[in-house]
């Protein structure tokens, strides 16, 4: 469901579809990264103060998290963790704004809303301004 909801892949030839799962788990993991960075509150509010990039590289060919693989190739996960982990990060998230009403996963909920937010991993404020523009996929405008 996740890669059907995210991509426009095909199972065949094989290499598409492997193609196709590298950038799921570069999503998932910047999806897993963003969460917790702004999971910490702030001193005494913290829900998260850490991330740890546990399995860094492969050294036998196989399919793993790792973020380089056994020929010491950089998979699409090592770069989107490098931006993920950045000092600054400014995101765009998707809301369910409505769920099906019976347990089918062919039919994802829907994400009419979305949510702005961004870290900043200095230890002094930062002023910014965020210019943003939202178009509409059907009509263009």
């Amino acid at each position: 469901m996740y890669s059907g909801e995210n991509f426009r892949f095909r199972f065949n030839p094989l290499r598409d579809f492997i193609y196709s799962t590298q950038f799921l788990q570069a999503e998932a993991m910047k999806y897993a990264y963003n969460h917790w960075r702004r999971a910490f509150g702030g001193p005494g509010a913290e829900l998260c103060s850490g991330i740890l990039v546990w399995q860094l590289n492969d050294i036998w060919p196989g399919t793993s998290w790792a973020l380089v693989d056994s020929e010491m190739s950089l998979k699409p996960s090592f770069h989107i963790t490098k931006r993920a982990l950045a000092k600054v990060v400014v995101g765009v998230e998707r809301l369910v704004t409505k769920k099906t009403p019976y347990m089918v996963t062919s039919y994802p909920p829907s994400k009419t809303r979305a949510a702005i937010w961004a870290v900043n991993g200095f230890t002094s404020s930062l002023p910014a301004t965020l210019h943003l523009s939202a178009f509409d996929i059907e009509t263009g405008s």
